[in-house]
């Protein structure tokens, strides 16, 4: 008692105090590091210039938007809690909703108590798992839905296409993204077959995708007087890109003299982080879409990704993963791995652009999966879309248009489901409540996260 009666005296007579301590070494900070602080908040004109002139060929105005009656849409999220013990475990506790325009309601919850090894593991396994269960409690909506029906998913697609396929590193769980790949390509196949718009939309993607697609028709552009020769170095560069930066940083330097700089800026664009979104904002596109780009995770040439599609390289990704599995895993998991691997090398295509309601607002990064997205067709080495895309693509701008509500709500069906499904404070304190009634025993919590607590 004695002990909390100083701390706060001492707080509250220092408060200022205490924030002024290190103000001169945050001055410091930031004077120190400048140019990387301005460069991440703005980028400078003349890039900016270079990326407006760009894109502004490959942004359209909206189109004309068109009220659909559709029999549904079904938004679908998720939200997690962990509650840390003392001695090191957790219990973690995930669900996931889907509500629909026509006031359906669906539910997906997970218990699960362990010992992590590593915050970062758990962030990992915390993450793909209110994905997982995402994408179950949208699967039990595909289940009753039909031909120009929608689920909404609050994410990218892709970006859950493309995830690493390694063992997680969390103790009798290793196996998990088995589980994940076979739940997520079920629901994929299940709107494809039944011809369910499936939409991913993104508020802060990171992704460079399209930064990339223009970079490299640029790029195709400007050698395409080049002896051949040259031309194939350049062609092998671009994989090592992402796979090896380094690698190719050496490469591009190799290469000085044998070709323009503006090739060699180009390449070293490349290599640059600058976000999709980043650009959209910085060279202040009106409202409008982009063109869409149909990505396939065999054009994703990064890692281990590229051995799922050839078959003696797939057998040797499901014997290494079997291997790092525990002694007592099932038996039957690396024929799973097989099959899940297998289940990736055949996910569908998805259709992805970005959009802007407002001259002022973010862009949203829309991912679409659909049947008639395969007939798609693209120009070489590039991903940029040709021919009849622009039926479905102002189909799902119209969808998600009048699901728009301004500035703070880009969408009221996916904000529903988001508090709906949010986990607060007190809903962790009462199933913890519950589990305590359930069990006949306190739950002690960590130190840092205790609280008086009666069973």
């Amino acid at each position: 008692m004695l002990a909390m009666s100083i701390k706060y005296l001492y707080l509250k007579k220092n408060r200022i105090c205490i924030e002024m301590r290190f103000i001169d070494l945050f001055v410091k900070l930031v004077e120190s590091k400048y140019d990387s602080l301005l460069r991440i908040i703005t980028e400078p004109d003349e890039k900016i210039e270079f990326y407006h002139g760009l894109i502004e060929k490959y942004w359209y105005s909206l189109p004309t938007i068109k009220t659909l009656q559709h029999g549904c849409i079904h938004a679908v999220d998720s939200s997690d809690a962990i509650i840390e013990l003392a001695g090191g475990g957790i219990i973690y506790i995930v669900r996931s909703a889907s509500i629909s325009n026509h006031k359906d309601e669906l539910r997906e919850i997970y218990l699960d108590a362990f010992y992590p090894k590593f915050t970062e593991d758990l962030n990992e396994y915390r993450r793909l798992m209110r994905e997982h269960l995402e994408h179950k409690v949208a699967l039990k909506a595909a289940k009753n839905l039909g031909k120009d029906d929608v689920i909404l998913i609050d994410g990218s697609i892709f970006g859950r296409m493309s995830h690493v396929f390694v063992p997680i590193n969390i103790p009798e769980r290793e196996d998990f993204m088995i589980s994940y790949v076979e739940s997520f390509h079920k629901l994929l196949k299940t709107c494809v077959e039944n011809r369910i718009l499936l939409v991913g939309v993104a508020k802060d993607s990171r992704s460079t995708l399209l930064k990339e697609a223009l970079l490299t028709k640029l790029l195709f552009e400007k050698i395409s007087n080049y002896d051949m020769e040259i031309k194939l170095k350049i062609g092998n560069i671009l994989p090592i890109i992402h796979r090896d930066p380094r690698k190719a940083i050496k490469l591009i330097e190799e290469m000085q003299g044998q070709i323009g700089a503006e090739i060699i800026d180009i390449l070293k664009e490349l290599l640059d982080p600058l976000p999709d979104s980043k650009i959209i904002i910085s060279t202040g596109l009106e409202a409008g879409y982009s063109h869409p780009l149909k990505l396939t995770l065999k054009n994703l040439v990064r890692g281990l990704i590229e051995g799922i599609f050839k078959p003696e390289i797939r057998s040797e990704i499901a014997r290494k993963f079997a291997d790092k599995l525990p002694s007592n895993a099932n038996q039957n998991n690396e024929m799973r791995v097989q099959r899940a691997l297998e289940y990736m090398a055949s996910y569908p295509p998805v259709e992805s652009f970005y959009v802007k309601f407002k001259e002022n607002d973010l862009p949203l990064r829309v991912d679409v999966v659909h049947e008639k997205i395969y007939e798609l067709k693209t120009q070489d080495k590039i991903s940029f879309i040709n021919g009849d895309w622009e039926e479905i693509t102002a189909n799902v701008i119209s969808i998600l248009n009048q699901l728009y509500a301004g500035l703070r709500n880009y969408n009221v069906l996916l904000t529903l489901v988001d508090n709906y499904v949010k986990f607060r404070r007190e809903y962790k304190d009462k199933y913890k409540s519950m589990m305590e009634k359930i069990l006949g025993r306190l739950i002690e919590q960590s130190r840092g996260a205790r609280r008086v607590s009666f069973p």
